[in-house]
């Protein structure tokens, strides 16, 4: 599905008035007696500003991508709520004393509640009309309302007069992809039959060369953020490796071989959850639903990922990022570069503690799981910003709430 300027804006402004209207009535039942002119205006301000906010943070949680209007995907809304609500009462308690603006954070926490239910009627009663019209690909022979077009016969001058469709829909103003650009609009990853050498350099390597000011930003907020995570990490750690001496005596860490960026192979930490098997060393056994070599006691940590929290050090010391393509074991990622062409392209960026594949599919259990996730790092790979990265960290939250560890 592919959305109009139109239809996109449309759909923005029907949420901005969700929350306008939930700010404003939850304030007004909170506080009829103190209503007055002034009141309204400081609030107003304020309100204003935190929909602007929050509809940016909407958007960083993907609310906006057409993949996610068009499935509704669980709890998406959920995770952009939470997240507008966590960051905007955190920018109020630092600036409310600077600025003397309103500091209402049980209105917000309401508020966030009620924009919930408003936008979730919004979007399944209202927002489908808009959405009802489908799109119309164009073939070789008509142009109606998308062109898309294959990448390897364009490389052909004369190939069934594609030239001469690319230029007639270029100028008048419609939508063009190439089937790879298309399914990762519809998909967020990038189909690896599409995938070419030329691809890759155009795509991936090129524009990495291009990229220093990000990398170096990157870096910056890997080192920024890392610190700020390890003060509340430590007290977890501390709970969790004392559970762990518990049920499963000692040791508490672990450490696994990974392959990071370039290739090079480094030692990962983790929290031991599971009791070691005899016939494989577990450092090369793949985590499966409900393993039996995870104990009962333990899975609240697996659930809640409190066991990849000591890769903070791995981060710190620059062998990985906060966000980047999960790094494989070193016998899979072995087997999957001989099985997958191009596999070595994910080695390009360094490995993260969480990624695109990780919020959009999870785990891996099968060679077509894992052929999936190399096109969602691949999509990541080509589109890498700081935003992307933000947006990754925010759509993260949803994976903790809702304990989807294993």
């Amino acid at each position: 599905m592919l959305l109009t300027r139109k239809k996109l804006l449309l759909i923005v402004l029907g949420d901005a008035a969700c929350l306008n209207l939930s700010f404003f009535w939850v304030t007004l039942l909170r506080r009829w007696g103190e209503v007055s002119t002034p009141y309204i205006i400081r609030h107003g301000i304020l309100f204003a500003i935190l929909t602007i906010l929050w509809i940016w943070i909407f958007h960083l949680c993907g609310l906006y991508e057409p993949r996610n209007i068009q499935s509704k995907r669980e709890g998406v809304l959920a995770t952009a709520i939470l997240a507008a609500f966590f960051i905007s009462s955190l920018g109020i308690y630092f600036i409310h004393g600077i600025f003397e603006i309103p500091a209402p954070k049980v209105i917000l926490l309401l508020s966030g509640a009620m924009a919930w239910a408003m936008i979730e009627y919004w979007r399944s009663l209202l927002g489908q009309r808009i959405l009802e019209s489908p799109e119309t690909i164009a073939s070789a022979q008509s142009l109606q309302k998308i062109l898309v077009l294959d990448r390897k016969l364009l490389d052909d001058a004369t190939a069934n007069g594609y030239h001469e469709i690319l230029k007639t829909a270029a100028l008048k103003g419609l939508p063009v992809f190439t089937n790879s650009s298309y399914q990762a609009l519809k998909s967020g990853k990038i189909p690896l039959e599409e995938i070419s050498s030329a691809w890759l350099i155009e795509n991936i390597l090129t524009p990495a060369q291009s990229r220093l000011f990000y990398q170096v930003l990157k870096r910056c907020g890997d080192i920024l953020l890392s610190l700020m995570i390890a003060a509340p990490a430590i007290p977890a750690l501390s709970l969790a490796a004392c559970w762990i001496k518990l049920f499963l005596g000692s040791p508490v860490l672990y450490r696994q071989q990974r392959v990071g960026k370039g290739g090079q192979s480094f030692w990962i930490w983790k929290l031991r959850t599971m009791k070691e098997s005899p016939a494989t060393p577990m450092e090369q056994q793949i985590t499966l639903p409900n393993d039996p070599r995870i104990p009962r006691s333990i899975h609240w940590i697996r659930k809640t990922h409190l066991d990849e929290l000591p890769q903070i050090f791995n981060i710190l010391k620059g062998e990985m990022s906060l966000v980047g393509p999960r790094p494989e074991q070193l016998p899979i990622a072995q087997r999957l570069d001989q099985s997958l062409p191009y596999f070595w392209a994910r080695h390009t960026a360094p490995p993260g503690l969480t990624g695109w594949a990780q919020i959009n599919m999870g785990y891996a259990e099968t060679p077509a799981d894992a052929k999936a996730r190399f096109e969602y790092d691949l999509y990541y790979l080509a589109h890498q910003t700081p935003w992307l990265d933000l947006s990754i960290l925010i759509r993260t939250l949803r994976n903790v709430l809702a304990a989807d560890g294993r």
